[in-house]
């Protein structure tokens, strides 16, 4: 039988700055951590909103958080990656 969907919320401040972003990435980490101890046999996927896809991103460049998310839902995330071009 299987148990119910649960849902648990993370909050971040919203400022969308680099330092803003990076805190909430720390705190993810940590939030992910917790909600895995205390669910260690349920299949965990994050959903997320906006900027916190980019949040949750870094977030999955931690191997142990890799290793505990089944997978990620982003929406109406404006993925920021930035990488050289040659202009010329």
């Amino acid at each position: 039988m299987h148990e119910p969907v649960r849902f648990e919320q993370f909050l971040w401040s919203g400022w969308n700055t680099v330092t803003s972003r990076s805190k909430a990435v720390e705190r993810l980490i940590s939030h992910l951590a917790d909600v895995q101890k205390r669910w260690p046999d349920a299949r965990h996927f994050v959903v997320v909103h906006s900027h916190v896809g980019n949040i949750a991103f870094q977030a999955m460049r931690d191997k142990a958080v890799e290793a505990r998310i089944a997978g990620v839902v982003c929406l109406s995330t404006p993925f920021l990656w930035a990488s050289p071009r040659d202009l010329g």
